[in-house]
């Protein structure tokens, strides 16, 4: 069950990631941001302090990680 609702989380995520990519660019979302709170991308192995991403690079590197 868990296995299952993980990889289907994942699976609309990237369906969510594609359907908005035309509409948020790094010109249009230079941050990872939702009204007055943001994100900041540290993946705890490769980059240990936060860091500033536009909204394209920080779901690339989400659905990468």
């Amino acid at each position: 069950w868990l296995a299952f609702n993980t990889v289907d989380l994942f699976n609309e995520l990237n369906l969510l990631v594609g359907a908005i990519s035309d509409m948020c660019t790094e010109h249009t979302c230079p941050t990872m941001s939702a009204g007055s709170f943001g994100w900041q991308w540290a993946d705890g192995d490769k980059v240990k302090t936060p860091q500033q991403l536009s909204a394209p690079k920080y779901m690339e590197k989400l659905l990468v990680w």
